[in-house]
């Protein structure tokens, strides 16, 4: 694997404008090829805007699946539910935990 030593934000690959820093071989200390840009100021707030809006994204995907069920949704979930016994159990009440009266 190549490590490039680049920033990824957003998506796209950026070079790091705020010095440069090395990684180290563990053994013998001595620094590794290749170095990783720093990010600026500017790549932290662009990253930082883009996490915020996804997060945002993703809060508001989460609210719309709490909203509470209408009558007829619940109606075509206590069907499913119906069906789904009848297809496990056959006509067998007790098995769907009913009892005949």
């Amino acid at each position: 694997m190549m490590i490039s030593g680049n920033l990824l934000i957003g998506g796209s690959v950026r070079r790091g404008n705020n010095g440069a820093f090395f990684g180290l071989d563990a053994a013998t200390g001595e620094p590794l090829e290749g170095s990783f840009g720093g990010a600026t100021i500017a790549d932290l707030e662009d990253a930082a805007a883009l996490a915020l809006a996804g997060f945002r994204d993703l809060s508001a995907n989460l609210a719309s699946l709490e909203k509470p069920l209408s009558f007829e949704d619940r109606r075509r979930d206590r069907g499913a539910r119906r069906r789904l016994n009848l297809a496990l159990h056959g006509g067998n009440r007790a098995a769907q935990g009913q009892s005949r009266k």
